[in-house]
């Protein structure tokens, strides 16, 4: 099931992230089988800005605690956020958020990904970068402080295929900026900063 929060994040809030994502950017990575931090692919296209080392500011923790809310979960179980910046003709190819631990063995120390909330920063040219959904028939358009939640797991912690999504091409001249949030099963220090 795939969960529509409307105004998820404020304007203040969507500008402050900006703020801090801006200059940060770097191609956006997937994980390999070498472990994390694999080389860009053609699967994801898009620039990455990672909001680790801001323990100070108060939008790192002000944007967590809204998402343990959301979750019921705790703050330290919640990844360093990531903000996504996709330019024209940028995407992400179809793929799941839970981790096959058969595949990448070095994530299984980090736990299992249970759950994203992806939280569109700005919307892009209006009839492009929306996110698929192709196993669930659906089609999501990025609404700017608008989030979607979803599960990646079954209840028997399995992932959940037909939670394999994509981020269209994003089409005109306008970008799409969107923001990462990944839940753990278990405590992860390194990420809950």
């Amino acid at each position: 099931k795939v969960r529509w929060i409307p105004a998820f994040l404020t304007e203040g809030e969507i500008m402050r992230l900006k703020r801090r994502a801006r200059g940060s950017f770097r191609s956006s990575k997937v994980v390999t089988s070498k472990g994390r931090g694999g080389d860009q692919q053609a699967l994801r296209t898009s620039e990455t800005a990672v909001l680790s080392g801001f323990r100070f500011d108060p939008i790192v923790p002000t944007v967590k605690a809204k998402a343990a809310h959301v979750l019921g979960c705790p703050l330290t179980h919640i990844e360093i956020l990531q903000v996504v910046r996709y330019g024209r003709g940028q995407e992400y190819g179809p793929h799941l958020d839970g981790i096959d631990f058969e595949r990448f063995p070095r994530e299984r120390s980090r736990g299992q990904r249970t759950h994203t909330i992806l939280v569109y920063l700005e919307e892009p040219t209006p009839g492009s970068g929306t996110t698929e959904f192709p196993k669930l028939d659906l089609s999501v358009a990025p609404e700017r402080g608008a989030a979607i939640v979803f599960g990646n797991c079954l209840a028997d912690g399995e992932i959940d295929r037909r939670t394999v999504h994509a981020g269209a091409p994003v089409g005109g001249e306008r970008e799409k900026w969107a923001l990462n949030i990944w839940v753990r099963d278990r405590r992860i220090p390194f990420y809950a900063r």
